[in-house]
């Protein structure tokens, strides 16, 4: 198992228990500061099978997703 952690929880804490069916969608693109770990966490989560979308906008830096990411974001999630 990848021993990925975040806030101090493993992939296992996601791929197991109450949080395995969670829906997860991370919103940013190629200006982020984050964004070659964010590309690397995509194939990470995408290969456990979890609920995850990355939605990826060409030219967005690390700030606050604008109207159209956001609502593709909201109704993939169901809200």
């Amino acid at each position: 198992m990848t021993r990925w952690r975040i806030s101090g929880l493993l992939l296992k804490d996601f791929t197991h228990g109450e949080l395995k069916d969670q829906k997860w969608v991370v919103i940013s693109g190629d200006k982020d500061m984050n964004y070659q770990e964010i590309l690397a966490t995509t194939k990470i989560w995408e290969a456990d099978k979890l609920h995850y979308r990355f939605i990826d906008v060409k030219g967005m830096a690390h700030a606050d997703a604008s109207a159209e990411p956001m609502e593709e974001a909201l109704k993939w999630l169901g809200l």
